[in-house]
């Protein structure tokens, strides 16, 4: 497989995708718990910072940020970071 094609056809895919995927503002039950354990685990463990890698329109990584966590958010997708930069610093 050939994967810088692999990787432009899911840059492409997500662009087009991100003003829909940033519409979803409410999780799923399941990955409201899974990230709340998740925070726990880090809370627990006296974390300061977290790198979230593919943060897409970023409501996780407003989320840790709320918490009191440093967060570095980074994705593939021009348009999902641009989304993910609108909700703040």
């Amino acid at each position: 497989m050939d994967k810088t094609n692999l990787k432009e056809n899911m840059k492409r895919h997500y662009d087009t995708e991100a003003s829909l995927r940033d519409s979803k503002s409410v999780k799923p039950e399941w990955k409201i718990k899974v990230r709340e354990k998740f925070y726990d685990i880090v809370r627990q463990e006296g974390k300061k910072t977290l790198l979230e890698l593919g943060a897409g329109a970023g409501y996780d990584r407003l989320f840790f940020m709320e918490n009191g966590l440093s967060v570095t958010a980074v994705d593939l997708s021009k348009e999902m970071v641009a989304k993910c930069r609108g909700k703040g610093d």
